[in-house]
């Protein structure tokens, strides 16, 4: 290959074409060696960069590494000198392409983590070094440059409701081998809670001393939040006075509260998997459960007035509303319907 004579056609050349590797002697017409490896580190700070030159000295090899060469070699006499540049260049470009990939492979697990809302932690337990992914700093709301993390630190985060619990946790995992997992809460520095699931194992030299911990932290403060606020909304379902059921999309109940059990007389494993069709009395036509399916299959809420029928056979009339359920993406997931008792109003025609 063709090589270029001077540092700018050498620049030039590193904006057209695409090198793996720039090898530059020393001496060179109006730049040095030194100035050119400048030059390209402003650029390419990445690219691997062999100065090979004849004018060798302590100075200059003391030089080139503080202005960041890859490789330093002196040209010598034969041609076993270019079996050993050849060499160079070979391991110079295997290490950039190896560093890249290890980059770019930290940059997707670092965007992984972020998106789980999940970070990695090592501790170092007779330094009480205490090393933390991003992500950990994103959930804990401080920064790397601001806050260095020890235990103690770690644990100055911990609610302080929950601190005992986490070191008793921890103290159980150092005692022996097993990991341990617990959700505890975080006090942010801004005075924000946050809810996390901590996850801890330990490291043990082989004469069985225990060196370090490894675990990940993930936050799942909305999750805490959802399921509170259905276990609110089931309890509330539960004890509510009106007969409540949900089916699939297929129409199949997935489930019934205390209520429908006492006006329908099914208990909810007897109901659970079958049609609402069980429920079926006679009195309304083909027609009347068409626009029915018509509507909430369209995503429309139905609201009429029904004659069903008891498992023991009785007729009862309610007044019900069936209200689709769908995802994000509009897709239905469920329907919901609730009942009002009106046996005792005027029957539908």
């Amino acid at each position: 290959m063709v090589g270029e004579t001077n540092a700018q056609e050498g620049l030039d050349r590193l904006e057209r074409d695409s090198v793996d590797c720039v090898v530059s002697d020393y001496d060179m017409p109006g730049t040095d060696g030194l100035e050119f490896l400048e030059l390209v580190r402003d650029e390419y700070p990445e690219m691997p960069f062999i100065l090979y030159t004849g004018k060798g000295s302590e100075t200059i090899a003391s030089e080139a590494i503080s202005a960041g060469v890859t490789d330093y070699l002196q040209k010598g006499r034969g041609v076993d000198q270019y079996t050993v540049l050849a060499n160079r260049i070979t391991n110079a470009v295997e290490r950039r392409r190896s560093l890249a990939a290890l980059q770019k492979s930290e940059a997707h697990l670092a965007r992984a983590q972020q998106i789980a809302g999940l970070g990695s932690w090592t501790w170092d337990i007779e330094t009480d070094v205490l090393y933390w992914s991003d992500q950990i700093y994103r959930i804990a709301g401080v920064g790397p440059d601001t806050w260095e993390p020890t235990y103690e630190r770690f644990l100055e985060l911990v609610h302080p409701d929950d601190r005992d619990a986490v070191t008793a946790a921890v103290d159980r995992t150092l005692a022996g081998d097993s990991p341990y997992d617990i959700e505890h809460r975080i006090v942010r520095p801004d005075g924000e809670v946050r809810t996390v699931q901590e996850r801890g194992e330990l490291v043990r030299e082989e004469d069985g001393e225990p060196v370090a911990m490894n675990g990940t932290v993930q936050d799942v403060t909305d999750r805490v939040a959802d399921q509170r606020d259905l276990k609110a909304f089931r309890e509330a379902v539960e004890h509510a006075g009106h007969s409540i059921y949900w089916t699939d999309p297929d129409g199949r109940i997935e489930y019934v509260n205390p209520a429908f059990e006492e006006s329908t007389g099914y208990t909810a494993a007897e109901a659970r998997g079958k049609n609402p069709r069980i429920l079926k009395s006679g009195a309304h036509d083909e027609t009347f459960y068409a626009d029915l399916w018509e509507t909430i299959l369209d995503g429309e809420t139905w609201e009429g007035r029904v004659v069903n029928e008891r498992k023991s056979g009785e007729r009862y009339v309610v007044d019900q509303t069936i209200a689709p359920v769908t995802d994000s993406s509009g897709d239905i997931k469920r329907f919901v319907a609730v009942n009002t008792d009106a046996t005792n109003l005027a029957a539908p025609d």
